[in-house]
């Protein structure tokens, strides 16, 4: 049971870490993202773009970040590598295609005309209310994992 416990306590050090991505290459690239894919007409050729800018938009906020921690201290076991696959998914998930998937999802809905101007406002939105929730959020998660 103590393993269950520490490795919960990494995992959610790994989840607060997460919640704690670069919001500004987060907006930017969710906003580009939801304007390339999110209106009624847009072609699926432009499905894999869009992917590329929130990947690159990730590298470029999040990936630069974690490699030079990794650099410096690689992981050493199972619970290290998990707590480093939590924070890379979470930071992915949360900061960049939750804000891009709103836009799309309601841009694509949008029946006359600025479904793109409409895609780009929601995931703008999102994108600012969750980075002004998810510090917040991450506090409390690494408390519930043992950090203080």
């Amino acid at each position: 049971m103590n393993a269950a416990v520490g490795i919960a306590g990494v995992l959610a050090l790994g989840v607060a870490l997460g919640l704690q991505y670069n919001p500004l290459a987060a907006t930017v690239g969710a906003v580009v993202a939801a304007v390339l894919y999110g209106y009624p007409k847009a072609p699926d050729s432009r499905r894999p773009i869009a992917v590329a800018v929130l990947a690159v938009a990730w590298l470029v906020g999040d990936g630069v970040r974690i490699g030079a921690g990794l650099a410096s201290a690689p992981p050493k076991g199972l619970p290290d590598w998990s707590a480093l696959a939590a924070h890379v998914l979470v930071s992915a998930v949360v900061g960049y295609v939750l804000p891009a998937a709103a836009g799309i999802i309601v841009g694509r809905r949008v029946t006359r005309g600025t479904g793109w101007l409409s895609a780009g406002a929601v995931a703008l939105t999102v994108a600012g209310a969750l980075s002004l929730a998810t510090p917040v959020l991450a506090d409390g998660v690494a408390r519930l994992g043992g950090a203080s």
